[in-house]
């Protein structure tokens, strides 16, 4: 067997970076130039995407054209047959935990790269735990979690039926939301119940209602893209809301209603239980035609979400637009797949605040237009 050694100091080269060369050299292209045989318990995985983004003036700011790019790339290891371990490293700013995105500029300033996932995995029957830092076990949308969120702490989901017309299952999560030394911690504790079901036939159903309970100690190691748009105390210290979130999510899948094109709706309805103020409620709702499994597919979406200023936590919500909560957003979409793997999106978002009187400067109130087109490629 041949051996392929490595003579990299770790003062040099990131951790992150260190752990994507080992995942490649492990990789079946690795091992195919080697001659060695591949490795079945080793799984990599991930994605690339160039984006344009045009937003329009508003609020005193002028109009913006940018260019983004997203890198992703995952590993995850089977020790035996109970036992996984996993990381992924991504770009973008670590200090961010709603984007992997990176704007090009900069005067050509090398990428920031970081480890956005590092988790211990037990399966074993109907159950599944997980520790470290992992990716998202709820169901969701971005009213609530925004797609680039990955916790850290706990999770646990275990199926409690299973036939072939329906599934119960639950999942809970302890999550660590701010470690500190001397100061109370801040951190949430949530649990999900689903329901996935065949009312009829070509129907599916879900249905998930989750609790989502957090204790913010202190905002001292918070920034602005933490705390975002939730009303805080006159010296910024501290949340006016505590966040009590009861969340319910629907969706409707009938794989054939228009020939063969499948069509999705997807529903979520949050409500603010620790809100101090009356703006505590948010929901959306989206549509999705189509389909992007193979070469020549399309998909179209159509969505159209409010979400009021202490609805939910900002710092982990949606970040598509300008504003994290108290806004009102239609969201369409055309999605097609020229090649293998391969993607092209157009996305464009209308926007404008929900509560005017939360305006932060005039000409806050107007709509604002976002959009976005992006070439993605998975792996």
């Amino acid at each position: 067997m041949n051996t392929v050694r490595l003579n990299v100091s770790s003062d040099a080269v990131p951790p992150a970076v260190l752990i994507a060369l080992l995942a490649l050299l492990h990789s079946p292209y690795a091992a195919a130039e080697s001659g060695s045989p591949v490795d079945p318990a080793l799984d990599l995985s991930g994605d690339f995407r160039l984006r344009y983004e045009h937003t329009t003036s508003h609020a005193g700011a002028t109009a913006r054209d940018r260019g983004v790019l997203r890198g992703r790339l995952g590993a995850t290891y089977a020790i035996n047959d109970s036992f996984s371990i996993g990381a992924r490293i991504t770009t973008g700013d670590p200090d961010d935990p709603n984007s992997a995105d990176v704007t090009m500029g900069d005067f050509v300033d090398d990428l920031t790269v970081s480890l956005d996932r590092a988790y211990a995995r037990y399966r074993r029957n109907d159950l599944e735990l997980v520790g470290g830092k992992f990716a998202m076990p709820f169901t969701r949308t971005e009213l609530v979690w925004d797609g680039d969120v990955n916790p850290y702490g706990l999770a646990a989901r275990k199926t409690l039926h299973k036939s072939p017309d329906s599934m119960i299952s639950v999942a809970g999560m302890y999550t660590i939301v701010d470690e500190q030394i001397s100061l109370r911690d801040s951190d949430m504790t949530g649990a999900q119940i689903s329901l996935a079901m065949h009312p009829a036939t070509n129907w599916q159903l879900g249905i998930a209602a989750a609790y989502y309970d957090y204790s913010i100690g202190s905002l001292i190691n918070a920034d602005a893209g933490d705390t975002r748009s939730n009303n805080l105390t006159p010296d910024g210290t501290a949340y006016v809301s505590d966040f009590d979130l009861l969340d319910f999510v629907v969706s409707i899948d009938y794989p054939d209603f228009a020939g063969e094109l499948p069509l999705r709706i997807v529903g979520d309805y949050v409500r603010n239980f620790g809100a101090a103020v009356p703006e505590d409620t948010g929901w959306s709702l989206d549509f999705l035609l189509g389909d992007l499994r193979d070469v020549g597919d399309w998909r179209f979406g159509y969505g159209y979400a409010v979400a009021e200023t202490d609805a939910v936590l900002a710092a982990f919500s949606q970040d598509n637009t300008t504003y994290a909560t108290n806004y009102r957003q239609h969201t369409l979409s055309v999605d097609y797949v020229p090649f293998d793997s391969t993607f092209l999106n157009l996305t464009g978002y209308l926007y404008r605040r929900d509560d005017f009187a939360l305006a932060a400067q005039p000409g806050d109130n107007d709509y604002v237009a976002r959009v976005r087109l992006n070439l993605q490629f998975r792996f």
